[in-house]
């Protein structure tokens, strides 16, 4: 199967291409958001920011507009839980008047009594299971924290345009109660499909997973232990705090070895175009087992692969060769959506999009929309800007320069620089020098002029409206 798994892998490149051009406008906006005061002027940044130019202010601030957007609008968007509302289905009772005449006939009469009372039941039945759904709806919210993950949603909306919820079941630890509900996943963690022009369109949805290796390999049931240490391509936090405790030879060579690597980078994928088999390059060599799982998995299956890993996560190769595994039924659930959304048209990724878009270049729809705060960050660039290099000269402009003969210079400087009211300065003075000053002048500096001023407040009401600040 790695034919399929490279495949794959290629598409994935080929998404986190395509969705780069949105990538770095959600960076920009997330570094203003949450980044360090001065970061915009440090030179890993700077390149980035400001190309070849060689900007290096002496007050290193960055103003930091988003938070103000994303603390003013995000309470009102997202404060609490709904109180979910289930009602029956609508469902139409049949009329007398297709029974006869109940009025006088006693066989259509009981034809009709017969049809009301399975109404009656059929009704009852259906208000008591929208009950019943109604309060599941309103308990597991409540139970895997529906409003901290909905308000993290809601700042990535705000910042990047996109804010994701990703469905799916869910057991608490040591609890055989199988739950579902919603969770936040990073936007930046979460590929579609490159041709598509909208997401809800698209062929397939890609998700990052970043995960202990150990963990990857409990979750698909793999074995032996360790199948995939050598996919693990860093180390965990925790990891690197333990190998301070070691000996540091020991320590550099399991860096060496790669030994003290243990997080494992993989993909989900929810596909509704198979296993990609009808897209393999005419002449590539795929196995007949790869055409047989092709075709049993269907239009419409899950899978997850590492790079580097010869097959798919969920179905590894020695499955095909296990009775029970390997039956066509088995195989078919490992392939499975956990929740098949899929029947409805849709997909398990709760998308709060935005702003919609074209691609760059204007030529058709693009799957990643328009961030609320895209069109204000060159007006915030050029507002820091300008706040630094007036900060600069306000500075510059509250120094006190005294010019003063040499003979004196020592005085003079003693007194400036003591805190006594009264001071007094004598000795030194050329008998040229008829007048004290002449002896000592200072130097009066450029005024600060009002254009400065005028242009930030143009530009922050600017970019107030543009955001709705004002």
């Amino acid at each position: 199967m790695r034919p399929l798994v490279d495949g794959w892998d290629g598409r994935l490149e080929r998404a986190r291409e395509h969705k780069k051009p949105w990538q770095e406008v959600s960076d920009d906006c997330e570094m203003f958001y949450s980044a360090a005061c001065g970061f915009l002027w440090d030179p890993q940044y700077r390149q980035r920011f400001w190309g070849n130019r060689e900007i290096d202010p002496t007050f290193r601030i960055t103003l930091a507009r988003p938070f103000e957007v994303v603390a003013l609008m995000g309470p009102s968007l997202y404060w609490d839980n709904p109180q979910r509302q289930a009602e029956p289905n609508e469902f139409v009772q049949v009329p007398p008047e297709l029974f006869g005449d109940v009025q006088n006939d006693p066989q259509a009469q009981a034809a009709y009594q017969q049809e009301a009372q399975a109404f009656q039941a059929e009704a009852l039945q259906r208000n008591m299971a929208a009950r019943l759904q109604q309060m599941i709806l309103n308990k597991t919210p409540d139970l895997l924290g529906l409003v901290k993950h909905s308000r993290r949603g809601v700042v990535d909306m705000l910042l990047s345009g996109r804010g994701i919820l990703y469905t799916q079941p869910y057991r608490h630890p040591g609890s055989r109660k199988l739950l579902v509900g919603s969770f936040y996943l990073n936007p930046a963690a979460h590929y579609v499909d490159p041709d598509c022009e909208d997401a809800e369109e698209a062929r397939y949805h890609i998700i990052e997973r970043h995960e202990d290796y150990r963990e990857v390999e409990r979750k698909f049931a793999l074995y032996p232990e360790g199948v995939l240490k050598n996919a693990a391509k860093s180390e965990s936090g925790s990891k690197q705090g333990a190998l301070w405790g070691d000996d540091l030879p020991v320590a550099a060579n399991s860096r060496i070895t790669g030994d003290s690597r243990d997080m494992v980078t993989y993909y989900e994928v929810y596909s509704r175009m198979g296993l990609g088999l009808e897209e393999a390059t005419e002449g590539t060599y795929i196995h007949p087992y790869a055409r047989a799982l092709n075709q049993i998995v269907g239009k419409f299956c899950y899978f997850a692969f590492c790079p580097g890993v010869p097959y798919f996560l969920n179905c590894p190769d020695w499955v095909f060769s296990d009775r029970q595994q390997g039956t066509v039924e088995a195989v078919q659930k490992r392939f499975a959506w956990p929740i098949p959304f899929w029947t409805e048209a849709k997909w398990p990724v709760s998308l709060c999009d935005a702003y919609p878009r074209k691609r760059p270049g204007g030529r058709a729809g693009y799957p990643y929309p328009l961030s609320p705060l895209a069109s204000g960050i060159g007006e915030l660039k050029a507002i820091n800007i300008l706040l630094c290099s007036l900060l600069y000269s306000s500075w510059m402009s509250s120094k006190t320069i005294v010019a003063t003969l040499a003979g004196i210079k020592e005085e003079v400087e003693t007194a400036l620089k003591g805190t006594a009211d009264w001071c007094i300065v004598s000795g030194g003075v050329d008998d040229l020098v008829k007048n004290i000053n002449e002896a000592i002048q200072f130097v009066q500096q450029n005024p600060q002029t009002a254009d400065r001023y005028k242009v930030i407040a143009m530009l922050a009401e600017a970019l107030d409206r543009r955001w709705g600040l004002n």
